[in-house]
């Protein structure tokens, strides 16, 4: 498998920002690991830019005058020409509430004032990869694509019912059917499998001959499927050889590229949108099978002191020290996410209020004599933990959401470091 190597030398990133003090801070960090780097000073600015050169990344200052960054980023969505480049917007802590439009008009991340360099960094390589990751996997689609479509043997997808999920023209042609005559049909044929059967076919001149017909298994849209071959020459192994590599190639491009997509940068857990969707099926599947679940939602104490105190480094390996502690302490079946510069969202199905609470206490308890190794020395940090359960009566999992938010505003007033159900 080849190994992809990241140079940021052969990337660019369009800064735009009212403030040419963030656009030097900026451009100063990501200079330095190689980027190459051009900025705006105003959303028409940056849209005359791209008609000269188009980056592979836009940091996009979330509230400027005359034209904010929501109406930049939402005519970039509507022009094809840079719709692909991912826009990550540059935000202050007290401009949150713009981010939902911003992700509905096509925003990809956001970096929050003032800048974490470790994070910066991270996202800017994670969004430039999963830009080319998309890329390189619908070149494989279309390569598959042509495969299919230009050979003159016959190619069928068919799931464990026998029924045709993919069906090329020359298959068509072989048995002088429609599309909607074939697709999501069963076959109608035997089916001999690890054998070679003969099958009557219509030839391209019109005549009546036979076809070999070879089938190997294969994965499919995550789905076990047969490849069914049919040809009237002696070359099927090397077709179904090329497939089989096609199909795997995809297989791998896809993985890669849902794990990138659903994992922040900086922690390597979920990030704040696959959690949310966790979230989401895990409310769907206790609504049907009237079962209950628990969330836990936690927020490290005045974490910005610590970064004043010890510098951002130090604050982003408390951040990782603290994930890799509280992922010790959740059970297998048990997901956690990053939701926020120091906040992680866990989800706990099967549990209830009790055993809830009793986590989040123990968690409380056992953090606060936690010692974190770091470069600056020994770090102890406390947490604020909010809990609650699953109610019949909830509409839908934003009410969940909300109300475990509350409980960790009630922690938090009632002095940190404390765990309060809600």
């Amino acid at each position: 498998m080849e190994k992809d190597i990241f140079n940021p030398q052969n990337y660019t990133v369009l800064i735009v920002d009212d403030l040419i003090q963030n656009i030097q801070v900026l451009a100063t960090t990501l200079e330095a690991k190689g980027y190459s780097i051009t900025y705006a000073l105003s959303g028409k600015e940056a849209l005359q830019r791209l008609k000269a050169i188009q980056p592979d990344l836009i940091l996009l200052d979330l509230l400027m005058p005359e034209m904010s960054g929501l109406e930049v980023c939402e005519e970039i969505r509507r022009n094809s020409d840079y719709s692909h480049i991912p826009i990550l917007f540059l935000t202050a802590s007290h401009e949150e509430e713009h981010l939902l439009e911003a992700f509905e008009k096509g925003a990809a991340d956001y970096i929050t004032k003032p800048f974490r360099t470790a994070e910066l960094l991270a996202r800017v390589q994670t969004h430039i990869q999963l830009k080319y990751q998309t890329k390189k996997l619908r070149e494989s689609e279309n390569k598959l694509n042509t495969i299919v479509t230009y050979i003159k043997d016959g190619i069928l997808i068919v799931d464990h019912d026998g029924v045709v999920q993919f069906v090329n023209p020359a298959a068509l042609q072989m048995f002088d059917k429609s599309f909607d005559d074939l697709l999501y049909h069963e076959l109608g044929i035997p089916v001999v499998v690890g054998k070679v059967a003969e099958l009557d076919i219509i030839r391209a001149n019109g005549v009546l001959g036979k076809a070999e017909i070879t089938v190997g298994d294969a994965e499919w849209l995550d789905k076990k499927v047969s490849i069914v071959s049919l040809r009237d020459v002696s070359e099927r192994n090397q077709i179904e050889r090329k497939l089989r590599i096609a199909l795997n190639k995809q297989k791998v491009l896809s993985q890669k590229l849902k794990k990138i997509a659903n994992t922040d940068p900086l922690t390597g857990i979920f990030n704040r949108r696959h959690i949310l969707s966790i979230l989401q099926e895990e409310f769907k599947r206790n609504k049907l099978y009237d079962q209950t679940f628990s969330l836990l939602l936690v927020d490290i104490d005045h974490f910005k002191s610590v970064n004043r105190s010890y510098g951002n480094p130090v604050g982003d390996q408390v951040l990782q020290e603290i994930t890799i502690f509280l992922g010790n302490c959740l059970r297998s079946v048990d997901m956690i996410g990053r939701c926020g510069g120091e906040e992680f969202l866990a989800v706990l199905p099967g549990t209830t209020l009790d055993g809830a609470l009793e986590l989040g206490e123990s968690l409380c308890s056992r953090i606060r004599n936690l010692k974190i190794e770091t470069r600056a020395g020994f770090v102890q940090v406390t947490v604020s933990i909010g809990v609650t359960v699953y109610s019949s009566e909830d509409s839908n999992d934003e009410v969940m959401l909300k109300r475990v938010d509350d409980a960790l505003y009630k922690a938090k007033e009632l002095g940190r470091n404390r765990c309060v159900f809600n």
